[in-house]
């Protein structure tokens, strides 16, 4: 059994002092030529690989890190284009003004699962419900 908790996009943000025109924003073969800054997870790495996966070539790393204060002012430097979800940037207003958001996107799913023979604890149902009463109340 799944729970589906929230869906996402996930937003390609390339530092605006790249100048780089509307198509070449729209083209996954130009995006692949420039330095990435992502996070350092399997789970990114396969993400990015989805994001890419119709060039030619993967993206050129520049960085990958777990911290989030690096990741954000790596872009926001111009160091670098970096994945975030479409909620990180709207929380933080100087991704939003210092980068251009490309129409490369990718829907995230994010769900709980359990199982019979794997059922969920006490605690991990108490933060389930939170999670979803927050959820509800961000709306």
């Amino acid at each position: 059994m799944y729970k589906k908790l929230l869906r996402d996009d996930l937003i390609v943000c390339i530092p605006k002092s790249w100048s780089l025109s509307k198509d070449q924003l729209a083209l996954i073969n130009e995006l692949v030529k420039r330095p990435m800054v992502y996070f350092d997870t399997k789970q990114f790495d396969e993400i990015i690989s989805l994001i890419f996966q119709a060039g030619d070539q993967s993206p050129k790393v520049f960085l990958k890190t777990l911290n989030n204060e690096l990741f954000r002012q790596t872009i926001i430097d111009g160091l670098a284009m970096g994945a975030l979800s479409s909620l990180e940037v709207s929380d933080y207003r100087l991704l939003k003004e210092c980068t251009i958001q490309s129409d490369l996107r990718l829907k995230l799913v994010f769900t709980w699962v359990s199982s019979a023979s794997c059922p969920m604890s006490i605690p991990a149902q108490k933060f389930l419900e939170c999670l979803e009463l927050s959820l509800k109340y961000n709306e």
